[in-house]
């Protein structure tokens, strides 16, 4: 098979580009074989004009494949697919070929198999080849045989023809668009594929690296108790956020490639929001930040009971995460304001500039490291932005390098009400 390859030029470029020159290569060669089985016709029959241009006609499919050979795919093309389609009108014209047009409308489906056509002249090589089969037609009509066709025959002669051909065109049309999504899919299949891999070798591996080498530690016996459970402790806050992390990756790959579809039903939002601070309570108590809680009333929200756990334990991750150092404050609001429901949470961290902003919950955004270095792998606000198109729910943040961050979580009139 690869000796086959080689020999049609097909061993070099994309995938893509193989096939483009794979598939002209087999048109040439089969262009060159079917003019030699009319010529073991053809010769002994006496036809000796009709094999000349049977032998022209191998002759240009022979240049196209030697152009091909050459990696010259843009010239070969062009040769190929402007001489030998005028060919077949030739042999409708000289020998009232009448199988030309079948020839000309089986070319303009190899060609638009071809990715390079497809993409810059496909139109434009199934309109040259509509033009050059109306001629064919044309040609054909004032023979004898058309003479002997009924009238309703000669008078849908060209209607046919074209109704045929655009049935032709459409059904190779919906062919590629469909060949271009399946490549589509594979390709996001690919991306999703290598971020996992990026992550899983990366940012996954740290943690449970440690956590191993001090299990060995101990085993040896090389830790006393106390230095034990101290790195114990600060390991169990890295598990808990690396799970966050894998929950994170596991929601976004299965967004990339099925989707989610909300279960909506009416979420307690007041126990959401205290469940996302205790779950960070050891980080929190670690880096002495206060917790400032302010709620109204208490709370249901119409949502999806586990995105809506996402959006506020992302959101909640990189106010954590980015707090100050040395007297951190995060605040958690939640009140209704102009007939919407609004959840508030603000830190005075580090902050961000306008065009960190503007990129928060879209898929460009980038993560950085926290203010006690503090991994991440930038999913997190892109689950965010998309679970809250999803649900209806609005964002929108303000930041000032220095000063800190506020994000605002805002539900409509009727998706909310009071326990």
């Amino acid at each position: 098979m690869s000796e086959i390859k080689k020999w049609l030029g097909t061993t070099q470029g994309t995938f893509e580009e193989r096939m483009d020159h794979f598939i002209l290569s087999l048109i040439a060669v089969s262009g060159i074989g079917i003019c030699l089985l009319y010529l073991v016709y053809t010769i002994p029959a006496g036809y000796y004009e009709y094999s000349i241009l049977n032998i022209i006609t191998a002759g240009f499919c022979l240049v196209a494949y030697l152009f091909n050979r050459a990696n010259r795919f843009d010239l070969a093309f062009w040769f190929f697919f402007l001489s030998l389609p005028a060919i077949m009108v030739c042999y409708v014209y000289f020998y009232r070929f009448g199988n030309a047009h079948m020839y000309l409308v089986a070319g303009a489906v190899f060609c638009s198999l071809l990715s390079t056509i497809k993409k810059r002249w496909n139109d434009l090589v199934w309109a040259y080849t509509l033009g050059l089969m109306l001629i064919c037609r044309y040609l054909m009509y004032n023979t004898e045989e058309m003479a002997q066709l009924g009238e309703v025959e000669r008078l849908l002669y060209f209607p046919n023809a074209i109704f045929a051909f655009f049935l032709v065109y459409l059904v190779s049309r919906f062919y590629n668009i469909r060949q271009a999504n399946r490549r589509d899919k594979l390709s996001k299949m690919n991306s999703v594929k290598e971020r996992i891999l990026s992550v899983v070798s990366h940012d996954l591996r740290a943690p449970l690296g440690s956590l191993s080498g001090l299990i060995k530690l101990n085993e040896q016996n090389v830790l006393d108790q106390k230095v034990f459970a101290k790195h114990l402790n600060k390991l169990g806050q890295q598990v808990d956020l690396t799970s966050g992390m894998l929950d994170n990756l596991l929601f976004w790959s299965k967004t990339q490639l099925e989707g989610i579809k909300p279960n909506i039903d009416w979420v307690d939002f007041n126990k959401t929001i205290e469940q996302t601070i205790a779950l960070y309570q050891l980080l929190i108590d670690k880096k002495q930040v206060s917790i400032i809680t302010q709620f109204d009333g208490h709370y249901l929200v119409e949502s999806d009971a586990e995105m809506l756990k996402i959006i506020v334990r992302n959101l909640a991750s990189n106010a954590v995460k980015y707090v100050a150092s040395t007297k951190g404050e995060i605040r958690f609001l939640l009140a209704e304001i102009n007939n919407e429901l609004k959840l508030t949470i603000s830190d005075n961290g580090v902050g961000m500039g306008p065009d960190k902003l503007q990129r928060l919950f879209k898929k460009q955004v980038t993560s950085s490291k926290g203010t006690e270095d503090e991994h991440g792998f930038g999913l997190g606000l892109t689950l965010v932005g998309e679970f809250a198109a999803q649900l209806g729910i609005s964002l929108s943040a303000e930041s000032e390098i220095g000063k800190g961050t506020e994000v605002v979580v805002g539900f409509k009139k009727g998706s909310y009400r009071l326990s």
